[in-house]
């Protein structure tokens, strides 16, 4: 599983809570289109929003269509610039 956080802003710079993102490899046959992947929105109230194949499962797509641009070998998964990445 992986998580991501985020962050919002305000057009007067104060910044807040933002949507947490998940990634969870399913077992093969879970959803070919995402290679395998479900894809979770958690708002920062901490509801779920969207869930990849079951609730708002339309609302998801955008995730995999995304993360399916990258090299079939990362597996989904975007990676920093080596440049960027802590040594």
């Amino acid at each position: 599983m992986l998580a991501k956080d985020g962050f919002s802003v305000t057009p007067k710079g104060k910044t807040g809570l933002g949507r947490f993102f998940l990634m969870e490899k399913m077992t093969a046959g879970f959803n070919k289109n995402s290679r395998d992947w479900k894809y979770t929105l958690v708002i920062p109230k901490g509801s779920i929003f969207d869930v990849s194949d079951a609730q708002n499962s339309k609302g998801m797509v955008f995730c995999y269509e995304c993360h399916m641009a990258v090299k079939e070998e990362q597996d989904s998964i975007m990676f920093l610039p080596e440049e960027y990445r802590a040594k």
